[in-house]
């Protein structure tokens, strides 16, 4: 996990804007700004500082290595990536996230989409489907196709019926 993603998830866990957590720190709207963009790097006792402002503590767990999912770029941008798409997915309430296509075969070439099929507590709309499209696709840097794998549309049929790779989500929250 980023330091940018630590501040990010503290502020908003306290239900505070950019300003207030600036003033609860000692420091300014604009560097937190900086942080968050990961336009600048903050040491460790700051990110300690800013997660304390926002009257919450920090605890670091060492856990062993996520491997590595594939050795192609997609693969190495899921293993870098994997806090970012775990809190998308998770946001929009899925529940499971299998990979399939050409990815889930190790074929993939660069270029190739990333197709993730994904199953949540609740029936997902045509905008869940792409607000997790465009977000994964901006930290993951390559085109992703997210489907409801209850209600595939018929030309991805045979590309989700193929093999499939499943991506762990870990305990539900």
């Amino acid at each position: 996990m980023h330091a940018a993603d630590v501040i990010l998830a503290a502020r908003r866990q306290a239900a505070l804007s950019q300003a207030e957590l600036a003033e609860r720190a000692g420091t300014t709207q604009a560097v937190i700004s900086r942080y968050e963009s990961r336009k600048a790097h903050p040491s460790f006792a700051m990110v300690e500082r800013l997660v304390e402002a926002a009257d919450l503590q920090m605890e670091i767990e060492l856990i062993p290595r996520v491997p590595l999912m594939g050795e192609g770029p997609i693969g190495q941008a899921l293993t870098r990536e994997r806090a970012v798409v775990l809190d998308t997915l998770r946001g929009s309430g899925v529940v499971e996230a299998e990979i399939a296509g050409d990815f889930a075969t190790g074929t993939d070439t660069p270029g190739t989409p990333l197709l993730l099929l994904v199953r949540a507590r609740q029936p997902l709309d045509d905008f869940a489907l792409l607000s997790m499209r465009g977000t994964l696709e901006v930290c993951l840097g390559c085109t992703v196709i997210v489907l409801d794998a209850d209600n595939i549309w018929a030309q991805w049929r045979a590309e989700a019926d193929g093999p499939r790779m499943p991506f762990d989500l870990g305990p539900e929250e």
